[in-house]
């Protein structure tokens, strides 16, 4: 939680595979 600029949560896994 050090910059919750954006309300994901598993959506973190899917920055890489994007």
């Amino acid at each position: 939680m050090a910059h919750p600029k954006r309300k994901i949560s598993k959506s973190r896994r899917d920055k890489r595979r994007t």
